[in-house]
């Protein structure tokens, strides 16, 4: 790898080389936006919390599921509440258990809702531990297999997502204000920065650096990212080297510490 030299000569701020923990404070200049959108995103996580709830329970059933014999005893269609554009099929089934009797609604597709006439024999499948709960059509013909797995597809996705975004906004500021107090500093050197036009503009500044063993000069510095203000994305220049904190557990785990929301305090 070819050495890249700095464009400034930088030495580790005089507050980072006290002992850890470090006393800290806010930064001047950043604000607390973060806040705002930590608890805008509450309902959607939650939302997440039930769909791997969701994701979870048709797991079990599918794999662990008794099979019973019931039968259709009503059907019906209507449109839901809201802008759907989309008609509702659904087919009542009842069905025993150890002799005891439960019904459940069952939305059903279209192409197949003709078929479920009053009397029609299908099959259910269920926990035994809870045979009222959310039991599943397993005929082939009406594709129930594909209609869960369309709803655990959406499940997965969105869990998915919200847990890039939870990781963003709940664990990442809490890793970085922890590497303020008892982060390993280090000198690093910025390799390029990116504005990133969207709704808003994400500004990121990518930079290297070597652990207290080697260097940012090294064959093994560690590459890494990091989101900033605009503030901090202009005021900083691609080759300049800046102070690095780091997890010594966990290098992966880093920031350039004049960007942070926190600061250390300089004092005893």
């Amino acid at each position: 790898m070819d050495e890249q030299q700095p464009l400034n000569v930088h030495t580790i701020e005089p507050e980072l080389l006290r002992p850890a923990p470090r006393k800290i404070r806010k930064r001047p200049g950043h604000t607390n936006a973060m806040g705002c959108v930590q608890v805008f995103i509450i309902p959607h996580m939650l939302i997440a919390v039930g769909l791997i709830g969701y994701f979870l329970m048709v797991l079990a059933i599918l794999l662990l599921g008794t099979q019973s014999t019931g039968h259709v005893v009503a059907t019906r269609t209507y449109w839901p509440s809201g802008k759907s554009p989309h008609q509702v099929y659904e087919a009542t089934v009842r069905y025993m258990v150890d002799g005891r009797e439960y019904e459940n609604a069952e939305k059903v597709p279209a192409s197949v809702y003709p078929t479920l006439v009053e009397g029609t024999r299908v099959k259910v499948q269920y926990l035994a531990a809870a045979p009222d709960l959310h039991p599943i059509l397993i005929e082939p013909q009406y594709e129930a297999y594909k209609q869960e797995g369309g709803l655990v597809v959406f499940a997965l996705i969105w869990c998915s997502v919200m847990g890039v975004i939870g990781w963003s906004i709940y664990v990442l500021p809490v890793l970085y204000k922890r590497l303020i107090i008892s982060g390993k500093p280090v000198i690093g050197i910025v390799t390029d920065k990116r504005a990133i036009q969207g709704k808003g503009t994400t500004y990121s500044v990518k930079y290297e650096f070597g652990t207290e063993r080697t260097s940012y000069q090294s064959d093994s510095q560690i590459a890494s990212k990091m989101v900033v203000n605009a503030n901090d994305y202009y005021a900083t220049r691609i080759g300049e080297s800046v102070t690095v904190l780091y997890d010594e557990r966990r290098p992966k785990i880093n920031l350039i510490y004049r960007c942070a929301d926190f600061e250390a305090i300089d004092a005893v």
